[in-house]
């Protein structure tokens, strides 16, 4: 009813208002062939048919495909690729960090390079050609990439490194505390303990759990200081020059093979990841060392001067200004100026595949209410969502507009429009 003049509204449902639906309900209410079936039929009182169903999402398929196809991708600078799963088939996912245009999302039955080579060499021919990829430290991805763009760097995703780390921190800081509790329980048990013998038993206990607890007390604190160094000084974009952040990760690599004598439980496989990882994870400074490069040519300032600018980011507020005294007075007027510069660059850096997850958790929720998937109904998927309005951000270029705008600069039509469908038309 419209509430102004007490009015109905009524609209001509035709075919093309049914098959509009139909497609509708798949993708924004990601609604499965026997949900749209009872959808159309609730809201229309028309029964369709599941072949009819599946012809129109054919037909609207191949309209996809053909857009799909027809986007270049010279636009793309920073993108992150990665595999999610459907019954155990690797789906391929690729996506625009900066525009969150997806411009690959493919079912394979394996996920080696040749697949992701393959892949890769055809986006080529489209003008994908990104200064550097973030991925993570898939054998497949990496391989493939290799290949097809031999000259373009693929950056580690650092959110893997650090979470491993922090995993292995939690195990320890569990084994101190059973330790602790371990050895607490022995102790009372001594002391109400009347047999010799009992007595004799505990006290060896006791001892034994005694040195357990003091190897892990040694051991946690240590691991504690060595994550959080490299979480906050060495994989943070906010930090030291390219040469003490390698000097800093060296010697963390060097400590856990220490500790590692002492304890080699998850703690080794974590520096091996850290010692073959080193050049990837790390290949997001030397992006920042050109940019840095460039401001203290601009300014006619030593470089060191600007990571010093960009290491006083990470400091909190009254940190901050009593590190920044000390700049000012080197740099009088240019300091602002030059902070600036440093700030919008870092704001730029991509060291993580975040994006690239986040659109695959999207895109997981169509893909339990289907036993199986095609590339056809992926392609689909895609068109949609590359066309749909991105509704919430923390990024205000990102609101309200769709990834295809973002990345071509050019509005589009809707994408039901774009598919073929009319605007749905009040009855005479």
């Amino acid at each position: 009813m419209n509430r102004k003049q007490g009015k109905p509204y009524y609209l001509r449902i035709d075919n093309n208002a049914v098959d509009m639906g139909i497609i509708s309900a798949s993708m924004n209410c990601r609604g499965c062939y026997r949900g749209v079936q009872k959808t159309i039929s609730d809201m229309y009182g028309i029964n369709v048919s599941l072949g009819h169903i599946y012809n129109v999402m054919k037909d609207k398929k191949d309209i996809a495909i053909e857009h799909n196809n027809n986007q270049p991708l010279q636009n793309i600078s920073i993108s992150a690729n990665d595999e999610l799963f459907h019954i155990n088939s690797p789906i391929l996912a690729g996506v625009d960090i900066d525009t969150l245009y997806c411009y690959l999302l493919k079912k394979e039955n394996h996920r080696d390079g040749d697949t992701w080579g393959y892949h890769l060499i055809d986006l080529n021919k489209k003008a994908f050609n990104p200064n550097y990829t973030v991925c993570d430290h898939g054998a497949g991805l990496r391989s493939g990439q290799s290949q097809a763009m031999p000259g373009t760097p693929c950056h580690g995703d650092v959110f893997h490194i650090i979470k491993s780390m922090k995993d292995m921190l939690r195990f320890f800081k569990n084994r101190l505390k059973k330790a602790d509790n371990y050895r607490k329980s022995l102790e009372i048990k001594q002391e109400k303990s009347s047999s010799h013998k009992k007595n004799k038993k505990h006290k060896s206990n006791l001892a034994a759990a005694r040195k357990d607890e003091k190897k892990y007390r040694s051991i946690e604190p240590d691991l504690r200081a060595l994550v959080g160094w490299m979480e906050h000084d060495i994989l943070s974009i906010s930090g030291s020059n390219p040469e003490e952040r390698h000097e800093m990760y060296q010697f963390i690599v060097t400590e856990l093979e220490k500790i590692e004598q002492l304890h080699p439980h998850r703690i080794k496989e974590v520096r091996t990841a850290l010692v073959n990882q080193e050049k990837a994870l790390l290949g997001f400074v030397d992006v920042m060392a050109v940019h840095f490069k460039s401001v203290a040519l601009k300014f006619n300032v030593p470089e060191y001067i600007v990571w010093e600018v960009c290491k006083l980011q990470k400091y909190k507020l009254n940190n901050y200004h009593e590190r920044k005294i000390s700049l000012q007075r080197s740099l009088t007027y240019q300091c602002y100026e030059i902070e600036t510069e440093v700030i919008n660059i870092m704001d730029k850096i991509q060291r993580a595949s975040s994006m690239v997850e986040n659109f695959n958790s999207r895109v997981r929720p169509y893909l339990v209410v289907k036993k199986t998937v095609n590339n056809g109904f992926l392609d689909l998927l895609r068109f949609y969502m590359n066309h749909t309005p991105i509704e919430r951000s923390f990024k205000e270029e990102r609101q309200g507009k769709t990834p295809a705008e973002r990345l071509n600069k050019a509005t589009h039509p809707h994408w039901l429009n774009m598919l073929g469908f009319s605007p749905l038309q009040k009855a005479a």
